[in-house]
């Protein structure tokens, strides 16, 4: 929900008044309104995390197995305490979200550095299982959205390295649909945040899940002989998230919705294409027909938004 637009919508209908319009706006800036600083500073605590790593690879033999544990122990101790007292302080959301980061992902570098200086030999889906395990508590006892999203991560990347390593597995579709119901499944599950009043858990649990579910069924039908009947159920579906979206007042779903029904349309005019015997005239016609298809998707989208405000 767009509360700007929401509180005008209140002024307009004198439910309030436009001062009480302007402290609303205004508390609610304080508060959050930190979105884009979030992900930033997501971003910055992931690239020192890699420089940290980078300069540990390079200088790996140099440097004493006691002092990368040492190390290690101090930046994952150092990142858990910082934000634990952040955010008992009521710290800005940015700071402490990044400590839960940092110790959302120093389990991986550790078990990495275990298995490297003993040598030990093991499947990658393993060293993903034991990283799943050690932060499975984080995300929930510290209600953070980093570590939640860490935690995801994990979990998928479990899956993926056991996909490839199972015996059993012969095509891609398989793997994909298996993708569509732990997505599902994972949309259905953070609905379960809202006992704890934990919205932006709920929110990302459920659009990683739904947009999981969106690309891999997407995908699976590249791998499919039946694929037009398959790829019109899908479209169906997309179009039936749509709706439920715009009735829910989830936007950010809707987003998933239209995407989806944009790969689809141009996914299938492509194979449908794919005989003809000028490329070049496969290119054109495919390029109008993406920029036509972003155009109307996006009024489309306008429009619907507009009706519901």
């Amino acid at each position: 929900m767009n509360l700007r637009r929401e509180v005008q919508r209140w002024v307009d209908e004198a439910i309030i008044s436009p001062a009480q319009a302007e402290v609303i706006l205004a508390r609610s800036g304080n508060r959050g309104g930190g979105r884009w600083l979030l992900i930033y500073a997501a971003i910055g605590s992931v690239l020192c995390l890699a420089g940290v790593t980078l300069l540990i690879a390079s200088n790996w033999q140099q440097i004493p197995a006691l002092v990368k544990f040492g190390g290690l122990l101090a930046l994952l101790t150092g990142g858990s305490i910082f934000a634990i007292e952040a955010q008992a302080r009521g710290g800005h959301r940015a700071g402490w979200e990044c400590g839960y980061l940092v110790a959302a992902v120093c389990p991986l570098l550790g078990l990495a550095l275990i298995s490297q200086i003993f040598h030990l030999d093991g499947a990658m889906s393993g060293l993903m299982a034991a990283w799943f395990g050690a932060i499975a508590i984080l995300p929930f006892a510290s209600r953070s959205v980093a570590a939640f999203v860490v935690w995801i991560v994990a979990g998928y990347a479990w899956l993926g390295f056991w996909l490839g390593e199972v015996s059993w597995l012969d095509h891609f579709r398989e793997a994909a649909f298996i993708y569509m119901g732990v997505g599902a499944g994972l949309a259905a599950a953070s609905q379960l945040w809202m006992r704890v009043n934990a919205k932006p858990q709920r929110t990302v649990g459920e659009f990683a899940g739904v947009a999981t579910f969106a690309v891999m069924g997407w995908l699976a039908g590249f791998d499919l002989k039946a694929w037009v009947p398959y790829w019109a159920a899908l479209f169906l579906v997309a179009l039936g998230w749509i709706w439920l979206s715009l009735e829910r007042e989830r936007p950010h779903q809707l987003n998933v919705g239209f995407v989806l029904v944009g790969l689809l349309i141009l996914s299938t005019f492509l194979r449908l294409a794919g005989t003809m015997a000028d490329t070049g005239m496969l290119f054109i016609t495919g390029g109008v027909a993406l920029l036509v298809t972003v155009w109307v998707l996006h009024w489309l989208r306008r429009l619907l938004l507009n009706r519901r405000s």
